[in-house]
C-alpha cells in the first residue's frame, strides 16, 4: 500500500522521537485495516464461487430456474467456436484476421441440440445461446476497452451463429425474460412469445 510505504518512510526518518507514538499507531491502523480488506475479499470470494460478481450469479441462477436448467456458467469463447481465430470485416469491408484470446468469455451459455432449435423454432444454423450479464458501470463509457471487447465478442457471435444476449444490471428483473425473448426474435428471425416459453419450461420439467 502505497500511504503505508509513505508512513514508513516518515517514521524511519522522524525528526524527534516525540513522534514515535502518532507513527506506530498510524501504521498499525494501515496493517489492521490491509489485513481486514483482504479477509473481507477472501470471504468474497469463497461466497460467490466461480462468478465475478452477484449479479453474474443471479443471472445464471435465473437463466437456469426459467429458461433451461442446462445453462452452463463461462464458456471460453475459443471453445465455443472451436478456433483462435477469426475472419471478420474491417471498416472498408476487406477480410481480417482477429486472433481470439483465451481469456475471452461467455458469462452463460446453452449449447442448442436439435430438440432445443426445434423448441426454440431455431433454424438448422444456429449453434447455441449465450448470455451476457453486462453491469452499467464497467460496461459502460469510462471503459471504452470493455466496450470494444464486447463489441468484439458480439462479432464473433454473429459471424458464428450463436445468438448472444445481453441483460444489464439497471434493468429490473421482471423485464429478463421478455428482453431474452426479444433479442433472439430479432438476430434469429423468429416469433417467439411469452407462452412460448411457458410451454418450452413445462416441456422440459422446469
Amino acid at each position: 500500500m502505497r500511504l503505508q510505504r509513505y508512513l514508513e518512510g516518515l517514521y524511519n526518518n522522524r525528526p524527534t522521537d516525540s513522534d514515535i507514538n502518532i507513527f506506530r499507531d498510524a501504521l498499525k491502523t494501515l496493517e489492521e485495516y490491509d489485513g481486514l480488506y483482504y479477509l473481507r475479499k477472501q470471504a468474497r470470494k469463497a461466497e460467490l464461487g466461480d462468478y465475478d460478481s452477484e449479479f453474474e450469479r443471479d443471472v445464471h441462477m435465473y437463466l437456469q430456474s426459467e429458461i433451461n436448467p442446462l445453462f452452463i456458467h463461462d464458456k471460453a469463447v475459443v471453445d465455443a467456436i472451436g478456433k483462435r481465430e477469426i475472419i471478420l470485416k474491417d471498416e472498408n469491408d476487406n477480410d481480417i484476421i482477429r486472433k481470439v484470446h483465451h481469456a475471452l468469455h461467455y458469462d452463460c451459455y446453452l449449447e442448442l441440440t436439435e430438440e432445443l432449435r426445434e423448441l426454440f423454432g431455431l433454424g438448422d444454423q444456429w449453434k447455441a445461446i449465450a448470455v451476457e450479464g453486462q453491469g452499467s458501470y464497467w460496461h459502460g463509457d469510462a471503459f471504452p476497452e470493455h466496450q470494444e471487447r464486447d463489441a468484439f465478442k458480439r462479432e464473433i457471435s454473429g459471424k458464428e451463429n450463436i445468438i448472444e444476449i445481453e441483460i444489464w444490471d439497471n434493468w429490473d428483473r421482471e423485464i429478463w425474460l421478455s428482453e431474452f425473448i426479444r433479442q433472439i426474435n430479432e438476430q434469429a428471425g423468429t416469433q417467439l412469445t411469452a407462452n412460448d416459453f411457458t410451454i418450452i419450461r413445462n416441456y422440459l420439467g422446469n
